[in-house]
This record gives structure tokens, sequence and C-alpha cells, in this order.
């Protein structure tokens, strides 16, 4: 018998959607954690002490160089 590729295509769509919006929330809740660390001191250094604390500790993700840090805090904000 052959999978039934409706559901096949179904699942992954929706596993899609469970990760992007997993993404999403952890980017949203990143964002507010930077604005709430500018609030008390560092600024812009906040930016790259994120980048650099997030890319040591994944360093198979991609999307936590500098430039991303601080559009995912412009993101929040907006």
């Amino acid at each position: 018998a052959k999978p039934n590729k409706t559901k096949v295509q179904s699942s992954q769509i929706k596993a899609s959607i469970q990760v992007n919006s997993t993404l999403l929330e952890f980017c949203w809740n990143l964002g507010n954690e930077i604005v709430e660390k500018q609030k008390i001191a560092l600024g812009e250094g906040i930016f790259r002490v994120v980048s650099v604390d997030l890319i040591a500790e994944f360093p198979d993700v991609k999307g936590f160089s500098y430039t991303n840090i601080k559009n995912i805090r412009q993101w929040f904000l907006f």
C-alpha cells in the first residue's frame, strides 16, 4: 500500500507552522529581553553581547549575527 501523499504533505506543513510559531515566539521574547537590558545599561553594546553569547552557545544555529539581533529588537519595538 502506498502512503497517503496528502497526509504526509499536511503533516509537513503543520510541522513547519509549529516551528515558525516557536521561532517567532523566541525572537519576540529575545527582543523584549534586549529592550529591558538596554534600559538598565549596556545600550548598543547589548547587540554584540547577545550575538556573541548565542553564537558561542549554539554554533550550528544561523541567525544570531549582530545585524539580526538589532533587527529582532526593532521588530519587537515595531
